[in-house]
């Protein structure tokens, strides 16, 4: 029986919120503060204890779940960011142009080993 476990929501604002869920309560573990635009996106690695938001301010943040603190912010692109995802195996973020479906042309951007 789960017993205790956290979960990651974005809103429409610029927080990132870590909600716990124990004793059957749902309360909010910490809020992380970062982006200066909306979040768009999360990913997660419970391999690698970490979660990456994209935002509407064209960066990425990672964050340290362990810890619930910031690890460093990706800038790169120059539209907001709509997509990341976490590559398990080598430990990378990628995160497509604007759309999810990448056109001729379109940037993806890949940041290498966080």
């Amino acid at each position: 029986m789960l017993e205790k476990c956290s979960h990651i929501f974005r809103d429409d604002f610029q927080v990132v919120t870590v909600w716990e869920y124990s004793r059957r309560q749902l309360a909010v573990k910490q809020c992380l503060y970062g982006h200066t635009e909306a979040v768009t996106c999360l990913a997660a690695s419970p391999a690698y204890n970490v979660i990456v938001s994209g935002s509407r301010d064209c960066s990425a943040i990672v964050w340290d779940l362990s810890r619930l603190i910031f690890v460093r912010q990706l800038r790169g692109h120059n539209a907001p960011i709509a997509a990341v995802a976490i590559n398990e195996v080598t430990v990378s973020i990628t995160s497509p142009g604007p759309k999810l479906e990448i056109k001729s042309g379109q940037a993806v951007r890949f940041w290498g080993n966080i």
